[in-house]
């Protein structure tokens, strides 16, 4: 464990960004703090994706790359890129790395360094693009199988200590594992290629859970993990009222909960670790969920039922956080 800081300066009370279109300021639809509460990322629904140190002093640093709203943000619990004694050649900072999703139908992995060139671009369904078009059958039947999202990416989350990204796309979480290729190329036009077919890094969909079939339901309300551990649960809610745990271990839905707002489920909150401070095993089998329906579930999930509900708010719970 590592000692907290201590923060001499009192934070600001709000922070402030320059608009993006006259003088209309841009709506923030989610924010994130790093494993080490040293930034904070912001995703904008002007298509904005920023990382602010903090304390912060109202500076940041903004990754250009999205055309569309900015739906999720999240940090990678390891840093990039990784730390070598054997490292003759100057390298920059180790960094966390920050994967976004958007309504473009695209997630995107940064490395804090180069804010305009995401590490991997995950746009397409099974892998990265092939590159340009092959008049090949063989190329053209994986095509097919390869198409580009459609839709928008609506969350983004690291998972199993980095080890693999989830994404939800419409109706389905999909797995992917992902290899990141170094920005230090060795020549500049495998600089090039390596940009022009998905900034330089791979990815390949692992597993796929599918939540259409037989329920209906139109798409994945909201996704819960724990990436700083390797715990194999997911936790998943979908439009149809329904809250399921994934067991990634074995690829399957291990227990469904039906209805358990009256609305759908728009957050999942689980206790997340710190470096600071650790938690109990048992606080890992708990975990909160939230929707507009003006009210908050605590659950535990070994238990068949919920063990406390909070209905006391006035005005309609959209979100909720679980602390240590």
């Amino acid at each position: 464990l590592l000692q907290a800081p201590v923060v001499i300066n009192p934070p600001q009370p709000h922070l402030n960004f320059p608009p993006s279109k006259g003088s209309v300021q841009p709506a923030v639809v989610s924010i994130a703090f790093s494993p080490d509460a040293s930034q904070l990322a912001v995703a904008s629904a002007d298509s904005t994706l920023l990382a602010v140190k903090l304390p912060t002093s109202g500076e940041a640093n903004a990754f250009m790359g999205h055309n569309n709203r900015v739906c999720s943000a999240c940090f990678s619990h390891h840093t990039y890129p990784p730390t070598s004694s054997s490292t003759l050649l100057a390298s920059p900072p180790s960094q966390h790395l920050l994967l976004s999703s958007s309504a473009d139908g695209s997630a995107r992995l940064w490395q804090q360094s180069k804010m305009d060139c995401p590490l991997v671009v995950f746009n397409h369904y099974r892998h990265q693009a092939s590159g340009p078009a092959s008049t090949s059958s063989l190329d053209h039947s994986t095509s097919i199988r390869n198409k580009p999202f459609a839709d928008c990416v609506n969350s983004a989350n690291f998972f199993f200590l980095d080890k693999f990204v989830l994404l939800t796309v419409k109706s389905s979480v999909l797995m992917y594992t992902y290899e990141v290729e170094r920005a230090s190329a060795r020549n500049d036009l495998k600089v090039l290629q390596s940009a022009a077919l998905s900034a330089g890094g791979r990815y390949k969909l692992v597993h796929e859970w599918n939540f259409s079939e037989p329920s209906q339901c139109h798409s994945v309300s909201a996704v819960g993990c724990v990436n700083q551990v390797q715990s194999p649960i997911i936790l998943t809610a979908t439009s149809d009222k329904m809250l399921q745990v994934l067991d990634a271990a074995v690829g399957c839905v291990a227990r469904h909960i039906p209805s358990p707002h009256d609305r759908s489920i728009h957050c999942i909150a689980l206790p997340q670790p710190s470096i600071h401070v650790p938690l109990l095993l048992d606080a890992y089998n708990m975990f909160a969920t939230s929707a507009i329906d003006n009210l908050i579930v605590l659950w535990d999930i070994r238990a068949p039922r919920s063990v406390a509900r909070y209905s006391s708010h006035v005005n309609r719970r959209g979100a909720v956080q679980a602390g240590n």
